[in-house]
């Protein structure tokens, strides 16, 4: 098997494990993400929270040993987060969810990605007429 099939492959199992997880802890779920940020159910928000500091230690594990240079913090990510978080109270889904959603046979989960595509198009016309900052680091 090539190399370029064999990341495909991985790609793909990465990909549903990662939907079938997103699906069995509730995250694909509108009402139980509504949940978590009222506060009402603290579950997914401490499941949140540990996937955070996960990736941190992963990713200061990986800056450390091999193959990562580390990145600053980018004064759009602080703007950008904001609106993620927003989209994503609105929506009851991050990016990768509404692909969960469908796969799971919920069709609302076109809305979402319509939004996605549309705030992506969108970024570029507001970057260009506004912004303009060095892209590089995000």
């Amino acid at each position: 098997m090539s190399d370029s099939k064999k990341q495909k492959l991985s790609a793909a199992v990465f990909g549903l494990t990662l939907g079938f997880t997103l699906n069995r802890t509730g995250f694909s779920n509108f009402d139980e993400l509504h949940k978590m940020l009222t506060f009402v159910d603290l579950r997914l928000l401490f499941t949140f929270i540990m996937s955070v500091v996960t990736l941190l230690v992963g990713f200061r594990f990986l800056e450390n040993r091999c193959c990562m240079a580390p990145r600053h913090i980018h004064k759009g990510s602080v703007i950008g987060g904001i609106l993620f978080g927003i989209g994503w109270a609105v929506t009851g889904a991050c990016p990768s969810v509404p692909l969960v959603q469908l796969g799971e046979g919920n069709l609302w989960g076109v809305y979402t990605l319509i939004g996605i595509a549309m705030g992506t198009v969108a970024y570029e016309f507001v970057h260009r007429a506004w912004f303009q900052w060095d892209r590089g680091s995000c």
